[in-house]
């Protein structure tokens, strides 16, 4: 499905006037068509690009990753509950928003299934956000 889920494709072609993809349709989209989805959905719709516009872009790089995998509500969220992150640097704000979000996951009910997945993939944002 290339990142995007049938839902959230059929959500944006419905606004764009396009064609609704049906089940394996979706695979077959084209790379603009799925690439223009996917920032529509999950970072001009989420807090992500509000972080960025505010000056704190790697704050916005571990929003977007939160919303993509796991929506722009649980980004939002996760930047509320970070509370006030005045006196903190871009940085320290962007390592607490994806230790948080480790956290939040490990709560969840499949994380025997995922977690050792979700670990590498937030200590490689982790690694790449402390070599910015």
């Amino acid at each position: 499905m290339r990142g995007v889920t049938l839902r959230t494709y059929n959500d944006y072609a419905k606004r764009n006037d396009l064609p609704f993809a049906h089940g394996a349709d979706l695979k077959d989209k084209v790379s603009p068509e799925i690439a223009r989805a996917i920032a529509r959905e999950y970072y001009d719709g989420s807090v992500a690009k509000e972080m960025e516009s505010k000056g704190y872009p790697l704050a916005g790089i571990v929003l977007a990753d939160i919303a993509f995998n796991a929506g722009p509500g649980n980004a939002s969220k996760a930047l509320r509950q970070l509370g006030d992150y005045s006196g903190l640097t871009d940085r320290e704000i962007a390592l607490k928003l994806s230790q948080a979000e480790l956290a939040r996951k490990r709560t969840l009910g499949n994380w025997d299934a995922f977690g050792r997945g979700w670990t590498n993939r937030h200590k490689s944002l982790e690694e790449l956000i402390r070599g910015l």
